[in-house]
């Protein structure tokens, strides 16, 4: 069987379950087909395709990490379901290679632990700010400030942005000046959110010009806040 045909086979062996959880991780013994013979082994290490994520919590990240190599990385963590291990200097350090790479296609993280999501965060915001990834196609985060995430650096495949729970920002305008390509944005606050947080109107409208693309507009609990004595929108 010709290797192209193995290699899809192998990628819809390990594709996550189809549903209304992004966070879908992949199943368990998905990799088995690495341990048939050889060849298959051989055919799998050279399909990146194949090693996109490594799981949904700090155990298999710290498992996977190393098998990746520089294939393009969706970097998912599912705090809420259970807490796996710890956020060490390999991890810390295979994050900040991938981010200089610009390798990196997702970054989808939600923990009740907001400073481990801050230190992952960090780790791929070099000191003179910003992500560099502009490979950056899907971000979904919950709970963290992204003030440095969008600071300087465009994203021209971003395609599908959720911001949840309190998030904190410095700067709408960093955001609307980054992206330009959305099409699926959702905005959630909740009520411990600081009026200072929510977007006006007019930043609201901005960010909608810039993205001329978006198909979906989601938000959530608190209504946007009006810069004008027209009343609320």
């Amino acid at each position: 069987m010709p290797p192209e045909i193995l290699r899809h086979i192998f990628h819809f062996n390990i594709l996550p379950e189809v549903g209304g959880d992004r966070f879908a991780g992949i199943g368990e013994g998905a990799y088995n087909f690495l341990f048939v013979c050889h060849h298959w082994f051989q055919v799998a290490r050279r399909a990146p395709e194949l090693w996109c994520s490594w799981g949904i919590n700090l155990g298999s990240w710290k498992r996977w990490h190393l098998r990746s190599g520089i294939s393009a990385l969706d970097l998912v963590l599912d705090g809420w379901r259970w807490e796996d291990g710890s956020f060490d200097g390999a991890l810390r350090d295979a994050l900040r290679d991938r981010a200089a790479r610009d390798v990196i296609r997702e970054v989808h993280l939600r923990s009740w632990d907001m400073d481990l999501l801050a230190s992952i965060l960090s780790s791929l915001t070099p000191e003179d700010g910003g992500i560099r990834c502009s490979s950056m196609e899907s971000i979904m985060l919950s709970g963290v400030d992204i003030s440095d995430l969008f600071d300087r650096h465009h994203f021209p495949k971003l395609r599908d942005l959720h911001l949840s729970n309190n998030f904190k920002i410095s700067s709408w305008a960093h955001l609307t000046s980054t992206t330009t390509a959305l099409t699926d944005l959702l905005l959630g606050w909740n009520d411990a959110t600081p009026p200072s947080t929510i977007p006006t109107t007019s930043q609201m409208l901005s960010l909608l010009a810039s993205n001329p693309n978006i198909r979906s507009l989601t938000l959530q609990w608190l209504a946007i806040s009006d810069d004008s004595r027209n009343g609320s929108v």
